[in-house]
């Protein structure tokens, strides 16, 4: 996921079908991104695809991107001295699902990754800080 400088995600999908600088540099001056998985995507094929084909409650989706909102500003801003020098720093969360044949279950596993950029001095005055 992509959130913006306003805690919204706009995007949702894997980072290699996007060019994230670009993306970021757009939202840090306030420019919508467009494109596969974005916002406006979801806006265009209308409600019946963006809530279709999951089992997982609109209520338990808005508390996991809660959940990820609160500690990605939690997490920025106790490092944001440290992150003041770097070109980019910002974290993304993949939930890999699973659904099981047998049990007729799904199951959810929410990993939260950091990605930090610039120099190594930089990069590690970021880890010293944690």
């Amino acid at each position: 996921m992509l959130v913006d400088t306003h805690g919204v995600i706009v995007f949702k999908g894997h980072p290699a079908t996007r060019n994230l600088e670009e993306d970021i540099d757009a939202l840090l001056k306030g420019e919508k991104i467009t494109g596969k998985g974005t916002e406006a995507e979801v806006a265009e094929k209308g409600e019946e695809e963006k809530s279709g084909g999951s089992s997982t409650s609109e209520a338990e989706n808005a508390s996991a991107k809660d959940i990820f909102r609160n500690q990605a500003r939690e997490f920025m801003d106790a490092k944001k001295e440290a992150l003041e020098g770097l070109p980019k720093a910002f974290l993304y969360l993949i939930d890999a699902s699973s659904f099981d044949v047998k049990t007729g279950t799904f199951s959810h596993q929410l990993t939260c990754h950091t990605v930090l950029t610039g120099t190594a001095a930089q990069v590690e005055l970021v880890r010293d800080a944690s």
